[in-house]
C-alpha cells in the first residue's frame, strides 16, 4: 500500500524512551496519521481519558505503569479500544501463544515501515471487527502479518 492508500487515524504513542516516541510518531505521521505521544501509562491515561483515538500503541516495558496494565485499564473504560503492545523483549509468558489481556496485538521492536503498515492493516482495516466478533467472510487480511520470532526475556 502507497501511503495515499491508507486510512487516516488519531493515534496514542506511548514509551518512556522519547528516541523510541519521536521515531514511531514520525513513522506514523509519514503516512498521514495524527499522532499523539505520552512517555509514561500516568501521563498517557490522562490524555486517554481526555480524547478518543482509533489506535494505542504502548511499550510493554515502562517504569510505574507497566504496558499491559495500561491496555487493561483503557480497555476497563472503552473495551473496543483497539492497543498494539510492543517490546524489544516481552517476557516468556507472552509469546506462548497466550492472549494479553485488553492487548490486539504484540507487535516486536525495532519495527520496520512495512511491520507497522502491516500491523495498523491487520488491526484497524476492514476485516478487523469481523475477526474480533468472528463474523464475516474471509478477506484478503484475515492472517496476522508475519511476525518475526519474538526474543523471551532472561
Amino acid at each position: 500500500m502507497q501511503p495515499s492508500e491508507k486510512a487516516r487515524y488519531k493515534i496514542l504513542v506511548v514509551d518512556d524512551d522519547p528516541e523510541v516516541n519521536k521515531a514511531l510518531r514520525l513513522m506514523l505521521q509519514f503516512d498521514g496519521h495524527e499522532v499523539q505521544t505520552a512517555n509514561s501509562g500516568k501521563s498517557a491515561l490522562a490524555i486517554f481519558e481526555a480524547s478518543q483515538f482509533d489506535l494505542i500503541i504502548t511499550d510493554y516495558n515502562m517504569p510505574g505503569i507497566m504496558g499491559d496494565e495500561l491496555a487493561a485499564l483503557m480497555k476497563q473504560k472503552r473495551p473496543s479500544q483497539p492497543i498494539i503492545l510492543t517490546s524489544g523483549n516481552f517476557p516468556a509468558e507472552f509469546t506462548d501463544g497466550n492472549l494479553v489481556s485488553g492487548v490486539d496485538y504484540l507487535l516486536n521492536k525495532p519495527v520496520t515501515m512495512s511491520e507497522m503498515r502491516e500491523t495498523l492493516l491487520w488491526v484497524l482495516g476492514p476485516y478487523a471487527e469481523s475477526r474480533q466478533i468472528g463474523l464475516g467472510a474471509p478477506g484478503p487480511h484475515d492472517e496476522p502479518p508475519p511476525a518475526r520470532p519474538i526474543q523471551p526475556s532472561l
